[in-house]
């Protein structure tokens, strides 16, 4: 059986509420978007897509070899972004700041040991982010940057201490994520 398998490290409650205070802020100034739930913002490392059940524990394996010599990171919110681009915005998202050069190194490694197990590169940059919300129409999205720039961020630090395995189900009321394997980094 297959599952749609992703990594991603876990975010504190402070964090979570500076999300939905921005989702909360920018709800009546922006059209068209799907907020990100509560419960499942996160802060993305990998998207593997449908993977094999039975690859799971190969997967944590490859993951735990990537993190063996990356320590706990220190990081905060940084600013509010929009990929791929002005014309075009699909994600809104939250910036990362901090130990950011640790968690590229991070993210390479594991890139370079699951590539082993046959999953493809991602050939784009990587920037941490937090993924807040889904533009569904770019059309309304007027002056978008304007407004991302005139609301207010509150910086929260915070601790990455470990990646979780997370398998993703997809629902009507949106994505039910659960934990299937954590792997702790270095202290």
């Amino acid at each position: 059986m297959k599952i749609r398998t992703f990594i991603a490290i876990e975010l504190p409650v402070e964090v979570k509420q500076v999300a939905r205070r921005i989702q909360d802020q920018l709800g009546e100034s922006i059209e068209g978007i799907r907020w990100v739930k509560h419960g499942n913002i996160h802060l993305s490392v990998k998207f593997l897509g449908n993977v094999e059940e039975n690859r799971i524990n190969d997967i944590a394996a490859a993951v735990t070899n990537a993190v063996k010599d990356i320590s706990v990171m220190n990081l905060k919110t940084g600013q509010l972004g929009i990929f791929p681009n002005e014309k075009r915005p699909r994600i809104l998202w939250l910036g990362i700041e901090g130990d950011v050069p640790e968690f590229i190194r991070m993210y390479k490694n594991c890139e370079s040991e699951l590539s082993k197990l046959g999953y493809e590169k991602d050939v784009r940059e990587n920037k941490p982010h937090i993924t807040i919300g889904r533009i569904r129409s770019s059309k309304k999205q007027k002056g978008l940057i304007n407004i991302l720039k005139d609301t207010s961020i509150e910086s929260i630090e915070f601790n990455a201490d470990e990646l979780k395995l997370m398998r993703s189900e997809l629902d009507p009321n949106g994505a039910v994520y659960t934990n299937l394997q954590s792997v702790k980094l270095n202290n």
